[in-house]
C-alpha cells in the first residue's frame, strides 16, 4: 500500500508540474508577442527620427534670428 501511495503522489506532482510548464509557456509566448510589437514600434520611431534629422538643414548655415 505504501508504494501505491508514493506512486500516486509522484503522479500528482507530475501532473502539477506539467500544468505549471504549460502555464509558463503561455506567459513566455505572450511576452514574446508583446516584445515583437514593441520592437516594431521602436523601429518605426527610429525611422521617423532618422527621416526628421535628414530633412533638417545644417544649423551652421543658418543666420541667427537676431540678424
Amino acid at each position: 500500500m505504501q508504494d501505491e501511495d508514493r506512486l500516486i503522489r509522484i503522479e500528482e506532482k507530475l501532473a502539477f508540474l506539467e500544468k505549471h510548464i504549460a502555464d509558463l509557456d503561455d506567459v513566455v509566448r505572450d511576452l514574446s508577442a508583446r516584445l515583437d510589437v514593441h520592437g516594431q514600434g521602436v523601429t518605426a520611431v527610429r525611422k521617423m527620427l532618422e527621416d526628421h534629422l535628414s530633412e533638417q538643414s545644417d544649423p551652421g548655415d543658418e543666420k541667427p534670428p537676431h540678424w
